[in-house]
């Protein structure tokens, strides 16, 4: 009935689409690697980063914790002998 012809083929579309696709590809490449690249070098860093700060960390924050509450328990008398008076924070505590 009716006859239409394009003036390209399906050919000639598909080389288009891959010819375009090779020309971006190295860029869109490069910007996914300025994405990642951070982490993965944070996450490869991390792997090999020596934890003995943060356990150490962890133990004076238990220990804190452990002296406030027998801090807590003591009469104020008591607690006046364990306690900087020019600790700025010391103040709560007498």
């Amino acid at each position: 009935m009716f006859s239409v012809e394009f003036p390209f083929s399906v050919q000639d579309l598909l080389q288009t689409t891959i010819s375009l696709i090779q020309s971006t590809g190295p860029f869109l490449l490069l910007g996914i690697a300025f994405i990642f690249a951070p982490r993965l070098g944070s996450l490869i860093t991390d792997l090999f980063r020596d934890d003995s700060y943060i356990r150490m960390e962890l133990r004076n924050r238990k220990h804190q914790r452990y002296w406030r509450k027998e801090l807590m328990k003591m009469n104020p008398e008591e607690r006046a002998l364990y306690i900087d008076p020019s600790h700025p924070k010391s103040k709560k505590w007498l």
